[in-house]
């Protein structure tokens, strides 16, 4: 779209940032344990005080035990505890967010409950005579941080975000302290105190900025994630590899939403591009392992993108701090187009393996494949090549359909304004090309 053309519109300033906040993927907390059917409890969230039959229908939710092999055997508490954390997680995954919530402070209510019995604050209750386990803490810790990370904004729990995490650590490390020499137990709670620290350090990085706190915290989440017991070193030593495989996603995961947080002037480029080089590596331990994981193939596609986003945003901050307005390429063009070519490469693997039909209902990778191509279309564009040029109308053209694919996906999913009068403006240039060159 050179000078004689329509022209296209200035991609609107703050974007490249603003998508990549969105493809951050959300902070669910996931275990390799899975729900077994079986018997079904009833458990409320009310306080013991709740009397009424009418009040415990309201707050009644309907879990799932697992079965231990006896039809006789009740329920341990933990496996009660474990339960309920796991429907928590399952109503969470599912966007039912009120009911998740209920039942995560269901869960630290009923764990706080189990160690006021064993501190003997309830006279009239016998105290259990089984020691706490290392599942224990493991459940208490994570909807701890369920409980603060998941509370609307302006709420008391969000006030006391800071305070919940904290707790969360404290019961995580007690449950670590009792888990040595059991790998499996170790592995989860070093995974979920990992989690937690960089939610520590999140927190500190958006009401602070930088400081040596925030290094702190995530050096010592590295420790934790870290640990030979993870095998994120050779994953592929282990014959029960896709046993770690939900793990391995897991801490992948954590990582790139901690870099998403870092970028955008909240942190600093190179502990952005640190965690989502981490994120990468372990997505690609994930591929190793099973090939055809398109949860792995996306966060390696999203976290190269996020990382050519940054250093467009980065060039775009200099050219303002320069007060110049260039039709060159950005500096480091060569360093971003391999993240977006990597990103794109990622995301077709995704379409090929689940689909076309699969792929028109999933929003986010449809913003993430039109943002990919909007980049590369900017990036081609500025070349005075004949050539290079029609690459740029065809990234453009490709965008513009992802986009309104958007839409079509999820009515819901509402695209900025900035963005949305872009891609307007966009398509009613490439059409007036179009018209011109049939002239």
């Amino acid at each position: 779209m050179d000078g004689g053309k329509a022209t296209k519109k200035k991609q609107p300033k703050g974007l490249k940032r603003s998508l990549a906040k969105q493809q951050a993927p959300s902070a669910d907390i996931t275990t390799t344990h899975e729900p077994s059917p079986a018997k079904k409890l009833k458990t409320d969230g009310a306080d013991d005080n709740s009397n009424t039959q009418e009040q415990q229908n309201e707050d009644t939710a309907v879990i799932q035990l697992p079965e231990d092999g006896s039809q006789d055997a009740p329920p341990t508490e933990v496996q009660i505890l474990r339960t309920l954390y796991d429907t928590a997680i399952e109503k969470h995954t599912a966007g039912d967010l009120l009911a998740a919530q209920d039942l995560f402070r269901g869960c630290v209510h009923e764990c706080d409950k189990a160690l006021r019995v064993r501190a003997g604050q309830f006279p009239d209750m016998p105290v259990p005579e089984e020691p706490l386990t290392p599942d224990f803490y493991l459940v208490y810790g994570n909807a701890l941080m369920q409980v603060g990370t998941n509370a609307e904004d302006g709420s008391a729990e969000k006030e006391q975000l800071g305070g919940l995490l904290d707790a969360a650590v404290e019961r995580l490390e007690e449950g670590l302290a009792i888990a040595r020499g059991g790998e499996d137990a170790e592995r989860e709670l070093r995974v979920s105190l990992g989690k937690v620290l960089l939610e520590k350090a999140t927190l500190h990085l958006e009401r602070s900025g930088p400081s040596p706190t925030i290094t702190t915290l995530t050096d010592r989440a590295l420790k934790h994630f870290n640990i030979p017991s993870l095998l994120f070193v050779s994953i592929s030593d282990k014959a029960n590899d896709l046993n770690f495989l939900p793990t391995v996603l897991d801490v992948a995961s954590a990582c790139q939403r901690f870099a998403s947080v870092c970028a955008g002037g909240a942190g600093e480029w190179e502990v952005c591009e640190k965690w989502n080089d981490r994120a990468k590596e372990l997505y690609g331990k994930a591929l190793e392992v099973s090939t055809s994981s398109s949860e792995a193939l996306i966060g390696i596609g999203a976290c190269s993108l996020a990382l050519a986003g940054e250093l467009l945003a980065l060039a775009e901050d200099r050219a303002d701090e320069a007060e110049e307005e260039s039709s060159d390429a950005p500096e480091g063009t060569e360093k971003v187009i391999s993240h977006l070519n990597n990103a794109s490469d990622h995301f077709n693997r995704v379409e090929k393996l689940l689909g076309a039909s699969e792929i028109e209902k999933n929003a986010s990778l449809l913003t993430m494949l039109a943002e990919t191509n909007l980049n590369l279309g900017n990036i081609y564009d500025v070349s005075d090549d004949e050539k290079t040029k029609q690459k740029a109308t065809e990234h453009y053209k490709k965008a513009v359909a992802y986009f309104r694919a958007v839409g079509k996906a999820d009515p819901e999913h509402v695209l900025d304004e900035g963005l949305r009068e872009f891609v307007d403006e966009l398509e009613k240039g490439l059409a007036e090309e179009e018209k011109e060159q049939d002239a």
